[in-house]
């Protein structure tokens, strides 16, 4: 507030659930364009790939819990399931368990061309 008892912009946006406000003094420029390449976009499509994959052998609500579990991906999941995760506790599985459930398979894989070599 200004004043006391004045006008409190930074309260009534808390209460209206605005993050940031601001102006624009000129119309965007873009400065630069992505190339859409990088190791992180190969990356993200593996996880596309993988996720396509465990939904085209596992069908319906099950597929999509199997894909979350191994890609984090939850896109597919039906909201009643999600919900069931929460309330059970397990929701934590559905996003961190993806990243983890593949470096372990990739180590056990390459674990294991390795030891055929």
């Amino acid at each position: 507030m200004a004043v006391p008892g004045g006008y409190d912009f930074a309260r009534t946006a808390w209460f209206k659930g605005i993050g940031a406000t601001g102006r624009a003094f000129g119309a965007p420029r873009i400065v630069a364009r992505d190339r859409g390449g990088g190791f992180w976009a190969t990356l993200g499509g593996w996880r596309q790939c993988l996720n396509a994959h465990v939904l085209s052998r596992v069908e319906g609500a099950e597929g999509a819990v199997a894909a979350s579990f191994v890609t984090g991906y939850q896109g597919a999941l039906l909201e009643a399931n999600a919900e069931a995760m929460r309330r059970s506790g397990l929701a934590y599985l559905l996003s961190i368990s993806g990243l983890h459930i593949t470096a372990m398979v990739g180590a056990a894989i390459f674990d294991a061309e390795a030891a055929r070599a």
